[in-house]
């Protein structure tokens, strides 16, 4: 597991890598299946929330639940949720 630090978004275009967004007013889409073993990132949102040009970016998403979350403290949840969609936790 890797955290990196911020980047633009414009920047995580990487085929390897399926990335999920992080937003509350956006439901989950497009859940990890079980066993998956593609590269999964995480992009945590600032703290005004996405624009809808930078939700359309994203085909998948990641509900982290309802509070709002510290920057580290969101990357830390991002990561364990997505090893328990993927039945890894």
């Amino acid at each position: 597991m890797r955290i990196c630090g911020p980047r633009p978004v414009r920047e995580l275009g990487d085929d390897d890598v399926r990335w999920f967004l992080t937003d509350p007013a956006v439901g989950e889409r497009s859940p990890i299946p079980p066993g998956a073993t593609r590269a999964l990132g995480v992009v945590i949102g600032p703290e005004g929330g996405w624009s809808d040009e930078e939700r359309g970016l994203f085909g998948h998403a990641l509900r982290l639940g309802s509070t709002i979350l510290r920057t580290e403290t969101a990357a830390l949840v991002g990561a364990t949720r997505c090893l328990q969609l993927a039945g890894r936790l």
